[in-house]
C-alpha cells in the first residue's frame, strides 16, 4: 500500500519569499494533492501549521522521543506542534464558496492540539473546551518558515500559530514526545538541541520583544 495516501493542502513554492519573510497568502493558489506525490515535488510546499502553546509569556517545550516517525528529529527539543492541513480542516465562506485560509489553518491547529494534548486531565468532546482550560485564541503570526537545508525542508512551509491557553496545567497523549513544561523566551534561547524551526521562532520572538 502506498504510504501517505491522504490528500492535503499545499501552495506553489513561488508563493513564499525564499528568505522566510512573510508574504500575504490571501488570494494565493491552493493545491490539494496526495501527500505521497507532494513529498517529491519541490515546486509546491505542503502547509504545516506550527503551533506554539503559550501561557502568558511562557511557551510549552517538549522533547521528541524515538517513538516518533521523524528519525532526524529524535532527541531534539521543540516549542512547535506541527501538522499537515487535511481536507477535513477546510472552511469555506458560506456565501461565496471561497476558501477561508485563516479559519482552515486555525481549525487544523485546534483539531490536532485537542487530539494530542490534555489540559487539566479531561478532554471535552466539543471543540471549544479542553477540560476546564480554554484555548483563548489561535492566530497566525506574521512569518512563515522556509528552509532549504534538505529535501524535507524544501517541500514544506511552516505557518506559525500562536495558541494561548489559560493555565500551564497540560500533559500530552503522544508517546513520541516528552513534555518538559513551560519556559520563557530567555530560557529557551539558552537551550541546545532546539530544532531549526523552533530556534527560528525563538530568535524572532526575542527580536520582537527587544523592540517593544
Amino acid at each position: 500500500m502506498l504510504k501517505h495516501q491522504e490528500h492535503i493542502l499545499a501552495m506553489p513554492a513561488s508563493t513564499f519569499h525564499p528568505e522566510g519573510e512573510w508574504a500575504p497568502l490571501l488570494g494565493a493558489d491552493v493545491i490539494i494533492a496526495q501527500r505521497a506525490k507532494l513529498e517529491a515535488d519541490p515546486s509546491n510546499r505542503q502547509l504545516i501549521t506550527y503551533a506554539t502553546v503559550r501561557c502568558g509569556d511562557r511557551y510549552a517545550l517538549y522533547e521528541r522521543l524515538p517513538a516518533g516517525n521523524e528519525a532526524g528529529l529524535h532527541g531534539q527539543l521543540s516549542i512547535g506542534w506541527g501538522w499537515h492541513t487535511d481536507l477535513v480542516d477546510l472552511v469555506f465562506d458560506s456565501d461565496t464558496g471561497v476558501l477561508d485560509l485563516d479559519a482552515t489553518l486555525a481549525r487544523a491547529a485546534r483539531r490536532k492540539l485537542e487530539k494530542e494534548l490534555e489540559l487539566l486531565g479531561k478532554l471535552e468532546e466539543e471543540l471549544e473546551l479542553l477540560g476546564d482550560n480554554r484555548i483563548d485564541r489561535i492566530r497566525e503570526v506574521e512569518w512563515h518558515i522556509i528552509f532549504n537545508a534538505n529535501a524535507v525542508d524544501a517541500v514544506h512551509a511552516g505557518i506559525p500559530m500562536d495558541v494561548v491557553v489559560a493555565t500551564e496545567a497540560i500533559s500530552t497523549r503522544d508517546p513520541a514526545i516528552r513534555f518538559l513544561g513551560f519556559k520563557s523566551l530567555q530560557e529557551l534561547a539558552g537551550l541546545e538541541r532546539l530544532e531549526s524551526w523552533s530556534q527560528l521562532l525563538v530568535d524572532l520572538l526575542l527580536a520582537r520583544t527587544a523592540k517593544v
